[in-house]
């Protein structure tokens, strides 16, 4: 695999291409240390410094808990895992929380059994799917839409709960219409089983977002490298908080490198994203597939409970 690629799954993987000093939002934060945890920005740097609680880690800054450290735990959008006492160095890899109150890509819990899009996640009308768990309804589910504290714009409609998607034009026509009069802040709701209902809030891209978006993806439409092209348009994505869409295009970028036998080390950095994505999404089953086979994978990932 040529160099440009090689180069861009660097540039996603450390931060969509931002320095340190330019990154705001932390990628993983201290949770407690025991006895000396260490940092550096840069892999080759010879500048380290010691870490304590609550120190903020940026993607591309790397960790150590070498000699005289006897227990380092970081938390990447508020999971913590553990930091093995070992001579390597390990680096901090850019997993975007999206909103402050939420568990990876929003914050609902996984007991529910909405699947797609999680909690708070951003979501554009005209490509809006749901999806839920099909195991766990054997009958009808019932759904609606409504502003956020208002009234209702659609619904409610009754769906196969057995199918496990949904799509429906007029749920689109409805986000749109709301996109179109500001109205951003949208709660959805499905009712199931013993009429137990599940809620989950929505954010819509604004017209002047996805505006930006749409001329941020022309930049690879004539991309001749395919997985380039899924990378590329993944990482425009993840800058607006379109998880489905990010988990999509990666998914696309993995399938297609692996069909075409890349080298280890791009496969590797297409997994690498993959795996964020879909642990951004709430993917659990997904993300423990590709944990479980394959090339070398993000450690605070794969191991977070």
């Amino acid at each position: 695999m040529h160099f440009r690629l090689l180069m861009l799954l660097l540039i996603v993987i450390s931060g969509s291409g931002t320095t340190l000093a330019q990154t705001k939002t932390p990628s993983a934060i201290v949770d407690s240390v025991v006895g000396k945890g260490l940092k550096k920005d840069t892999k080759d740097s010879t500048k380290i410094d010691q870490l304590k609680a609550q120190d903020e880690l940026f993607a591309g800054q790397w960790v150590s808990c070498a000699t005289g450290c006897k227990q380092l735990i970081i938390s990447f959008c508020k999971v913590p895992t553990a930091v093995r006492a070992n001579p390597k160095w390990k680096q901090i890899l850019a997993i975007n929380c999206p909103t402050p109150k939420g568990i990876r890509g929003g914050g609902r819990s996984e007991v529910g059994i909405l699947r797609s899009p999680v909690d708070s996640e951003v979501i554009r009308p005209a490509t809006f799917s749901l999806k839920w768990d099909r195991s766990a309804i054997s009958s009808k589910m019932e759904v609606s839409l409504r502003v956020m504290n208002g009234e209702r714009i659609w619904g409610p409609y009754e769906v196969e709960g057995r199918k496990g998607s949904f799509t429906s034009d007029s749920l689109r026509t409805a986000l749109a219409g709301a996109q179109a009069a500001g109205q951003l802040k949208l709660e959805l709701s499905a009712t199931h089983g013993a009429q137990e209902t599940e809620k989950i809030e929505l954010d819509v891209i604004s017209a002047d977002e996805e505006a930006d978006l749409e001329q941020k993806l022309e930049q690879f439409e004539l991309e001749p490298n395919k997985i380039v092209k899924a990378i590329g348009r993944a990482s425009v994505f993840g800058q607006f908080d379109l998880i489905a869409s990010e988990v999509k295009e990666f998914e696309r970028a993995l399938a297609i490198a692996t069909i075409a036998k890349v080298g280890k080390r791009t496969l590797s950095g297409v997994k690498k994203l993959t795996i964020i994505a879909n642990w951004k999404a709430n993917n659990t089953e997904r993300v423990k597939e590709l944990c479980r086979f394959g090339p070398p994978t993000p450690e605070a990932v794969c191991t977070a409970k």
